[in-house]
This record gives structure tokens, C-alpha cells and sequence, in this order.
């Protein structure tokens, strides 16, 4: 179980391009332990010596191959992830996981995070990333990521901007685990 006693454990999604690899950065550099799913299964594919960008390929044009390399994938990085949450002395966690709502994985986490972002800066931003409408068409929505999270950070505008939201966050999310060793607050 990714949940841990004294630990809030944070799953951060958002669609393709929307700055969730950017909020991790930056809640790291606040004192958060953080991990990256993506990171995780590049992990697993070099031991593997998997072909990435021909994997790639393959899976966001065919949805059957797509699933079934995620049926594979999600148990490895679910059970490292598990690993690493166990050995952080931080008591803040977060777990950036592109797939989480599609998964299932909400239920393991204390607060669900979503870094909205809306159809036009989100094309903007992917417009040279390799198989972008095919990766964006794989997730839900930003709107249904939205309607899931208990907490979403709107990431429109600059970096500064997001950086201001995201320290904001971390001050809230951060005094339940001072005050009481770990509660979850009821409103963020």
C-alpha cells in the first residue's frame, strides 16, 4: 500500500503538457519527496533494453498494444514506487503519475492533485513533442481530471505563476503533517 502513517502521499496527474513535470520539480525544491512514474518505467525498459521511441510508436497507435504494455508496466511501478515512498524520511510524498485517474490509482493517495491546463496552451505546448495527439487522446480530459482531483492548480499562464500556486499548495498541504504528524486537512 503506497499510503504510510505520519506520511501524506500526494498523486499528481494533469493531461499532456499541462506542467505536472514542472510542479514535481518544484515541490521537490520545497522539501517534498517526489517520484515520477514516467522516470520509473524508463527505468524499467533500459534494464529491459526496450527501444522507447519504437515502443512509443507502436502503442499510441494502437490501443490494444497500449493496454496491454500498461497491464505489464503499472505492477513494476507500482511496487517500486512502494519501495521508495517506504525508505523517504520525508513526511511529504508526491507521486507524479500521468495515468492515474485512467488506472485506478486515486485510492492510493491522500490528496489527489491536477495541473489544468486548457486545449490551447496545451497545443502550444505540445506541438513538437513526438505523438502528441495520440498521447493526448490516450488520458482523460483535462476537464474529467479536473471534475476527479481534490485539489487542481490551473497552470495557464507562466512558470512564476505556477511556481507562486505550487509553493502555495505545499504551505497548505504542509501544516496537517506539523500540527498532527501527518492528518490529511479537510480543505485545501
Amino acid at each position: 500500500m503506497l499510503k504510510q502513517k505520519g506520511k501524506i502521499i500526494i498523486g499528481l496527474t494533469g493531461v499532456i503538457c499541462s506542467g505536472k513535470s514542472s510542479a514535481l520539480q518544484m515541490l521537490g525544491a520545497l522539501g517534498a519527496y517526489t517520484i515520477s512514474a514516467d522516470a520509473l518505467v524508463d527505468a524499467i525498459l533500459k534494464k529491459e533494453n526496450a527501444d522507447k521511441k519504437a515502443i512509443a510508436d507502436k502503442i499510441f497507435n494502437n490501443e490494444k498494444e497500449r493496454k496491454k504494455l500498461e497491464a505489464r508496466l503499472h505492477p513494476l511501478v507500482y511496487k517500486e514506487a512502494e519501495k521508495l515512498i517506504k525508505k523517504a524520511k520525508q513526511n511529504i510524498i508526491v507521486f507524479e503519475v500521468p495515468l492515474m485517474f485512467e488506472a485506478g490509482w486515486e485510492k492510493y493517495f491522500d490528496v489527489t492533485l491536477t495541473i489544468s491546463v486548457d486545449a490551447k496552451t496545451q497545443s502550444a505546448r505540445g506541438k513538437n513533442k513526438n505523438n502528441f495527439e495520440a498521447r493526448r487522446d490516450a488520458q482523460l480530459s483535462n476537464a474529467e481530471k479536473v471534475f476527479l482531483a481534490d485539489v487542481v492548480i490551473d497552470n495557464n499562464k507562466s512558470l512564476k505563476d505556477l511556481e507562486t500556486k505550487v509553493t502555495d499548495f505545499f504551505k497548505n498541504i504542509k501544516k496537517p503533517v506539523i500540527a498532527s504528524g501527518g492528518a490529511k486537512q479537510s480543505t485545501l
